[in-house]
Order: C-alpha cells, then structure tokens, then sequence
C-alpha cells in the first residue's frame, strides 16, 4: 500500500492518506514506549525523523483489535519497524512478531541494549505491553 504520512501519533502508530482516505497504521512487530513511559518523547520523534519524505509504502499484515491497519512500513527502501529497534526506540513485540525478520529484529534488540541506545540508556526500562498492564 503507497500512502503519505500525516502525522506521528507516537512512536508505533502513525496517520497517513492512502488514496482518499485516512488510515491509522499500528507498526507491526514492534511496541515503543507508551505516552507516560519514559522515553516515549524519543520514540515518537524518532518514529517522526524516519518518516520525513513524501511517500511511503506499507506491507499490511492485517487490522488490530482497534481496527487499525497493522503493518510493515518502509520510506525509500528502509524499514522503519527495524530500524526503530536498532535505534533503542521500540522492542521486538514477540508475542506477535515470530518470523525470521523478528529473529533478526531481536539480534538487533539486543545489539541496541549492548551499546545503550535510545531507551536501554535507562536502568531496568519496562517493556510497554507490562507496563500496560501495571497502569491497567
């Protein structure tokens, strides 16, 4: 799906035109720290930095329970899903992301804690989905 970005809603969800229409797109694979997490601010602006230029192209993987288009989304060739993980801006979402690119996703994961990067600058960051869960 080729579509143009709107906004950045945060660093795993996005508002974009593809045709006519506006759709939110929820990154698939990933999950990046929640608005009141620490670190949010630097997800969602990383998310924003990746995303400058006009086109993008999505890889739809399906719709959410919030009936959001999930998907793969890549600007001039690079993923942005794995990117964001190299960059310490988002984990790897294992409970959903269980294919060879999540593999890979997860060595960078890991690459991201080894050399402190993004949110691994913190001292125990809390992945979203328990954070989700403690704010419940």
């Amino acid at each position: 799906m080729q579509c143009k970005l709107i906004k950045v809603i945060d660093g795993d969800s996005i508002l974009v035109l593809a045709g006519n229409s506006e759709q939110e797109i929820r990154l698939w694979g990933i999950d990046s720290p929640e608005y009141d997490q620490p670190y949010a601010d630097m997800a969602k602006e990383q998310t924003a930095t990746l995303l400058k230029g006009d086109s993008l192209s999505v890889k739809v993987k399906g719709l959410d329970s919030y009936n959001r288009i999930v998907g793969v989304v890549y600007r001039d060739g690079i993923c942005v899903n794995q990117k964001l993980v190299m960059q310490g801006a988002a984990w790897v979402y294992d409970y959903y992301c269980r294919t060879a690119e999540c593999e890979e996703w997860a060595r960078l994961e890991l690459e991201a804690r080894a050399h402190r990067r993004g949110l691994w600058q913190g001292k125990n960051p809390i992945p979203p989905w328990k954070w989700r869960r403690l704010k419940g």
